[in-house]
C-alpha cells in the first residue's frame, strides 16, 4: 500500500481489507455477516447515488473542454484522456467486485424475493475462493494466493493509478503536496 500520507479513502480500504482477512481467518458467526450486509447495502445505496452525480460532473467537463475547444483554446484538452483513465479503472474496478459479488452468492445462495444471502454459515467454500487451499492459504506471506490476495493488489493498483494522475496535476510550487506511490 501507498506509504506517506494515506487519504481518509485509502485508511478505510486498508482497514476494510485487514477485516476481510481476519474475518476469512476465523470461524466467522452469522451476526457479523448480518452486520457486514446491512453495511453492505448502505454503500450499495450511496454508490447508486454518487454514480449518477458522477457520471453527470463526467459529462459537464466533457461538454466544458468541448466548449472551450470550440473557442480554439485547448489547454484542457488533455483532460479528456484523463478522464477516460479513471473512468476506465473505476469500470474495471466495478466489473471485478461485481464478479466477486456474483460469485459470493453462488457460495451462500440467494434469496430470489429477498435479495439476502441464505447460506452464511458456508465457510469453508468463502475461505477456500479468498485464500485458496493448501499451500496456497500461506503464499504471500499468509494472505493466500486466492482472489483475497488478487483483490489487495488491484486495489493498490487502482489507488497507485489515482495518485499518479494527481501528482501529475501538482504544479510544481506545489509538490509537497504529492504524494508517494508504492514502487
Amino acid at each position: 500500500m501507498a506509504s506517506g500520507k494515506l487519504s481518509p479513502r485509502q485508511k478505510m480500504i486498508n482497514m476494510m481489507y485487514l477485516v476481510l482477512l481476519a474475518l476469512l481467518a476465523m470461524n466467522v458467526s452469522k451476526e457479523i455477516l448480518d452486520a457486514f450486509e446491512q453495511i453492505k447495502e448502505k454503500l450499495e445505496d450511496s454508490a447508486v447515488q454518487n454514480s449518477a452525480s458522477n457520471d453527470a460532473q463526467v459529462q459537464r467537463m466533457l461538454a466544458k473542454i468541448d466548449e472551450e475547444v470550440s473557442k480554439d483554446k485547448t489547454d484542457n484538452v488533455g483532460l479528456r484522456d484523463t478522464i477516460a483513465i479513471v473512468t476506465g479503472a473505476t469500470d474495471e474496478l466495478m466489473k471485478l467486485l461485481d464478479k466477486h459479488e456474483d460469485t459470493l452468492s453462488i457460495i451462500a445462495g440467494v434469496d430470489p424475493t429477498t435479495g439476502k444471502l441464505i447460506n452464511k454459515e458456508e465457510q469453508e467454500l468463502n475461505y477456500q475462493y479468498w485464500m485458496g487451499t493448501g499451500a496456497q492459504e500461506s503464499e504471500n506471506d499468509g494472505r493466500g494466493a486466492r482472489e483475497a490476495y488478487a483483490l489487495h493488489q488491484k486495489l493498490d493498483g487502482y489507488t497507485n493509478t489515482l495518485v499518479s494522475i494527481y501528482n501529475v496535476l501538482i504544479p510544481d510550487s506545489l509538490a509537497e503536496r504529492r504524494l508517494d506511490v508504492e514502487k
